[in-house]
Parts: C-alpha cells; structure tokens; sequence
C-alpha cells in the first residue's frame, strides 16, 4: 500500500500563485499600465503614457516613502546647482548617471570623490581610477567641489530619492 501524499499546502501555494498572476500580470494589462519599466530606448529612463505615469508615480512614491525616503528640496537645489550641467539621474550626459550611485559607492568614498576627484585618482583610489579612465576622454575629470558634509548628504538624499521615482 502506498503512502497518500498530503496536497493542503501544495494547494495553498497555487492560490497564492494564481494571485499573484491576477495581481501582476492580469490586473495591470486591464488597466492598459503592464508595461511599468519597459523603456522605449534603452539607454535613456523609461517612458511611461499619462496613465501609467500617474499610477506609476504612486508606486514609485510609496515604494520610496517605505525604504525611509523622502523629496529633498536641499538636495534637489544643491543638485541643481552643482551637479545637473553634468550629470542626470538616468542617463548619461558629460558624466555618468546617477541612479543608485549610493547602492554602488560608500557615502563616505562619494563625500570625498565629490570634494576632490582628482586627488582620490593622484591617491591609487581603484574606484576613482576606474570612473575617470572611463570618462576623461568624453569630458575631461570631474572637478573637485567645496561643499559641506550636509550639502553633500543633501545631494545623495536626492539623488535616492529619485533613484526610486520616475520623477525627472
């Protein structure tokens, strides 16, 4: 006589993956919005219609508001002061995007590299050396910038802050 196999919760988990499907798949196609992070270039942000961009905002400002992120008006001023004529959340321009740069750079290493690029690279910093090898060519090496601990914390908040949005 052979074992019967318990399927409760085999049966639990395809609901919970039937939901999942309506939830990620079928829903937003009714609503004409399943296409979320499908860019139209690849090597620009995405685009989105008038309705996605609507509910995608909302899904971008609540996934930002539960990781602790908040719009920085300082650091979007400090930003736009400083950094804008170069650089762009999305894409690159004169310098590098800056999507997630503090998910791949130490705040602490990009306080410095903003302060002085040049000297980090002088230095052997292997981080500085990759980023201006890259980039020298196309514009030349970043110039170094004399602001304040909180003015550069500001800028990263910012920068975050749309790392999570497609705000732009």
């Amino acid at each position: 006589m052979t074992p019967q196999k318990d399927y409760k919760n085999l049966t639990g988990i395809s609901v919970i993956l039937s939901l999942l499907i309506v939830i990620v798949v079928i829903f937003p196609t009714l609503l004409g919005v399943s296409n979320y992070y499908t860019p139209t270039n690849s090597s620009k942000a995405p685009t989105y219609s008038k309705n996605q961009n609507s509910i995608q905002s909302l899904i971008d400002t609540s996934l930002a508001n539960s990781l602790g992120l908040s719009p920085n008006k300082e650091g979007e001023k400090y930003f736009k002061l400083n950094c804008k004529t170069c650089h762009n959340i999305y894409e690159d321009l004169t310098g590098p995007a800056l999507k997630d740069v503090t998910k791949r750079h130490d705040r602490t290493w990009l306080a410095s590299y903003i302060r002085g690029p040049k000297s980090l690279y002088d230095q052997g910093d292997k981080e500085a050396k990759v980023i201006i090898d890259k980039w020298k060519d196309r514009s030349g090496i970043m110039p170094a910038f004399n602001l304040k601990d909180e003015e550069i914390s500001a800028i990263l908040d910012h920068i975050d802050y749309q790392s999570c949005t497609i705000d732009q």
